[in-house]
This record gives C-alpha cells, structure tokens and sequence, in this order.
C-alpha cells in the first residue's frame, strides 16, 4: 500500500476508516524536509496578521524547523501504535529537499508556534479515535 509523499499521517487525515494502519505497509519517500503546522498556531497567525499586519508582501507562517519524512513517520508510527514495516523507495521521486520558511516577518510580529509537531500528532490522534468511535467522523 503506497501512502501520499508526505504524510505518513493519512493516519490523521480520516483514512483509518479505510487502512488499518497497525497492519499496513507503506512505501515512503524518505529524505525530503517539511515543516508542519499545527491548525491552531495557524489560526492564531491569522489573527496575528489581521490585527498587526497591513503591508503588500506576502508574509510566511511556518514552525521553524522541518522534519524529514522518515522522522516524521517514526513518530507517527509511534502516536499511532503502528508496528508494521515503514518501506522507503529510494526508486521514487524526493521532490524538493528542504521546504523551510522564512517566517521572520510574522515573528516581529510577536507570533511564534506554541503546539510541538509531536503533541500536535497526538492530540489529533486522540482527537480522531474520540470521534471515529462516536461517529463525527466522515469516511475517507
């Protein structure tokens, strides 16, 4: 089973209904960097912009550090409980190396990112079995 090029965390986007995940083998690209941001700092950098930010050029909001894709699917295989094979297919496309922002303009600003990548990973989980197991969830 192949997953998307970044996110070993389908986990977190609604396809558990469809994988099994604790079973699954994934065929991962493994060296590129990304840096991800959890929904809530986002929407406070939103806020932060809208309150303090009137200038034309556009204004980069990121965590301010990456993390590679095999990095990032240890740590989700660890949220997750996930015991399986994680594959990485040297045959298949990186695609960028690094995607690190320059969010320098947002940090004069006063923001910075308050919710670490494994925290967020984890509540998101949690967030998920709490409403896959009421129903609240649509199916992937």
């Amino acid at each position: 089973m192949s997953a998307p090029p970044l996110h070993p965390g389908i986990a977190l986007r609604g396809r558990l209904g469809r994988w099994d995940i604790r079973r699954a083998h994934f065929d991962l690209h493994h060296s590129p960097q990304s840096q991800l941001l959890h929904v809530d700092d986002l929407a406070r950098a939103v806020v932060v912009c809208l309150d303090h930010y009137d200038a034309y050029e556009h204004i980069n909001c990121g965590a301010g550090s990456d993390i590679s894709i095999a990095d990032l699917a240890e740590l989700v295989a660890r949220v997750v409980g996930y015991r399986g094979k994680i594959a990485f297919d040297p045959s298949k496309p990186d695609g960028t190396p690094r995607k690190l922002l320059d969010s320098s303009r947002i940090a004069a600003l006063g923001w910075k990112p308050e919710i670490a990548l494994d925290d967020g990973i984890a509540a998101t989980y949690r967030w998920y079995l709490e409403n896959k197991v009421s129903g609240k969830t649509r199916a992937a």
